[in-house]
């Protein structure tokens, strides 16, 4: 009777939320490789190429503000949700800040609060087209997101359908939509992966 109960504990603690992660890897459109994630509701672990070099973030729940450090244990980034379609990420020792709001159907990006000039990602059949609103308030394609043809994985291409970023799984998420943000820098365009992944997708 010992013997089942410890297996049934051991059972529980494997199937827990906490033990169930997600991973997967984020490709450039060479095949190099970019990042890769590591999810669970609560924890989040991000290996990636940046401009600056190689970089691993890791995230800490704090209350109900989610850090993101790096392997030095510096602060690069915190999340603070608004509802389960909102959240922002703040810049430690910076005044702006990135807002995240929407869903799988039409997400928006807005930085430094510049509300009239947001990302939009809008599901239209099985993509998503990515769109940056200009200063005349004109939505200006950027690219978009799909699934290849024989679910051969997920494409992110430019407006020259040029591929820009790929990966090997069949989750659509507007998370893929927001890697063509250029006014984001790497670090951060990985980590609003994550967050709108892990809203969408887990």
């Amino acid at each position: 009777m010992r013997l089942l109960s410890k297996f049934l504990a051991l059972c529980l603690l494997m199937w827990s939320p906490m033990a169930i992660a997600w991973s997967w890897t984020l490709e450039d459109g060479q095949g190099n490789v970019r990042s890769e994630f590591t999810l669970t509701k609560d924890q989040v672990s991000i290996r990636c190429q940046c401009e600056t070099g190689r970089l691993v973030l890791h995230s800490v729940n704090k209350g109900d503000k989610r850090q993101y450090f790096d392997g030095n244990g510096q602060l690069v980034a915190e999340i603070k949700s608004d509802g389960a379609e909102k959240f922002k990420l703040r810049i430690p020792n910076q005044s702006g800040e990135i807002k995240v709001k929407g869903d799988l159907e039409k997400l928006k990006i807005i930085v430094n609060n510049n509300e009239d000039r947001p990302l939009k990602i809008k599901r239209k059949d099985e993509k998503l087209k990515v769109y940056e609103v200009d200063g005349f308030g004109q939505e200006q394609f950027l690219g978009q997101v799909q699934i290849e043809p024989e679910r051969k994985g997920i494409r992110v291409k430019d407006n020259d359908k040029i591929v820009r970023y790929r990966t090997d799984e069949l989750q659509l998420s507007s998370a893929y939509g927001a890697l063509l943000d250029q006014r984001i820098s790497d670090e951060l365009r990985y980590i609003l992966v994550a967050e709108i992944m892990i809203r969408q997708a887990l």
